[in-house]
């Protein structure tokens, strides 16, 4: 039977974590405006971050497929960095915690290897996304008054407001003995997780998603006795 091959029970219950890199994109449309003035450029880097989740699978007993659902906290990290011709930089990094849940289909190709999809939903905890820090005291702008790097912080904050992320996960990854699973997943982003809520300074609205890749590692009970369904 598919479930003694994986010396586990149909129904398991446990725990997953792990890291993945992640990156929001469409920010530099949302900072500068297209064709507001030229001779800058953008960069969006992947960023670490953390994911836990708690699970409870069950797989169709002398099925190869099976399903799952997951309750998760994850601490998203992500980067966006300025240059321009007159040497000026600054960073802006995005800081999301989100509590959320998701549903998974999973199909096992061979033993413990399995294959996953599915739909997820995070609720944003995060007041303040955007943290800003700049070169600016280093640069001579003469009579104007250029905001300090906090003040500037806090005007992102009143700017823009967080919204829930919806995810497509997408995974592959093997169960091992002694309710171990190690999985490798993808996260692609379906909504904008960022809005403008107000505009004093050409802030733009722009599509922006969170898309992520990371390794889990799990490790899960069994809901009932396995030892019945190794005699099978």
């Amino acid at each position: 039977a598919m479930a003694s091959a994986q010396y586990k029970s149909d129904a398991m219950y446990g725990i997953k974590a792990g890291m993945s890199l992640c990156k929001m994109t469409g920010i530099p449309n949302m900072l500068v405006s297209e064709g507001y003035y030229s001779g800058y450029s953008f960069s969006d880097d992947y960023r670490p971050s953390i994911s836990t989740s708690i699970f409870l699978s069950y797989q169709i007993p002398q099925s190869p497929i099976g399903i799952e659902g997951q309750v998760s906290y994850d601490a998203i990290n992500t980067r966006t960095t300025y240059n321009d011709v007159e040497k000026f930089t600054y960073t802006v990094d995005g800081r999301i915690q989100t509590v959320g849940a998701s549903a998974h289909v999973k199909g096992y190709a061979y033993k413990g290897l399995f294959l996953s999809a599915g739909i997820g939903y995070g609720w944003n905890l995060t007041s303040g996304i955007f943290s800003y820090s700049s070169n600016s005291s280093e640069i001579d702008w003469g009579e104007s008054h250029v905001p300090t790097d906090e003040e500037t912080t806090d005007e992102f904050t009143e700017a823009f407001g967080g919204n829930g992320l919806v995810y497509l996960p997408l995974s592959i990854g093997y169960e091992l003995q002694l309710g171990l699973t190690i999985e490798a997943f993808y996260r692609r982003g379906l909504n904008d997780v960022v809005s403008t809520r107000t505009d004093r300074h050409d802030f733009g609205e722009n599509d922006n998603r969170i898309n992520s890749f990371g390794l889990l590692i799990g490790w899960g009970l069994p809901m009932d006795n396995p030892d019945k369904h190794k005699r099978r």
